[in-house]
């Protein structure tokens, strides 16, 4: 009798491990990480909307390349130098803090960023359309020779 008993338990036994074992495993399969981090970058406006902002962070001359990155603008972001949105203009020079949040699991791998601080640097500089300075060659500049008053 003792025999079976010890039997019964210890199949119970075997048993129930066996489903918190594989329970475990399954957790672990399913199991999600994550990785947050605050990153910032600098550039030119390209492109801004109530819900996202375009920044064209770097220009490479060489191979007439642009590196921009979109970013959907956080909630609850924070404004520096601006009272809105609406001030920033496609052009201007920014300053953005995004948080960037990977989260990896047994399919892959995915990145979310979002705009939490937006701060405006300047406004573009103008180049001159036309000027006498900008010319190369001081001959092709035009001489406006001065009226004399007549005194009638």
């Amino acid at each position: 009798m003792e025999t079976q008993k010890f039997g019964k338990i210890g199949f119970v036994a075997v048993l129930v491990l066996g489903l918190v074992g594989t329970a475990f495993t399954q957790g672990k399969k399913d199991a999600k990480t994550y990785h947050s981090a605050t990153k910032e970058v600098s550039g030119e406006v390209t492109g801004i909307t109530k819900d996202t902002i375009s920044v064209m962070y770097y220009y490479d001359n060489a191979e007439n390349k642009e590196y921009e990155i979109l970013l959907p603008i956080a909630k609850d972001v924070k404004l520096g130098h601006v009272k809105s949105l609406s001030e920033l203009l496609v052009g201007d020079i920014v300053n953005v803090q995004y948080e960037e949040i990977t989260e990896e699991d047994n399919v892959g791998k995915r990145t979310n960023r979002f705009a939490k601080v937006i701060s405006f640097s300047r406004r573009p500089q103008k180049k001159p359309e036309s000027s006498a300075l900008d010319s190369e060659n001081p001959a092709e500049t035009e001489v406006v020779p001065e009226i004399e008053e007549t005194g009638e």
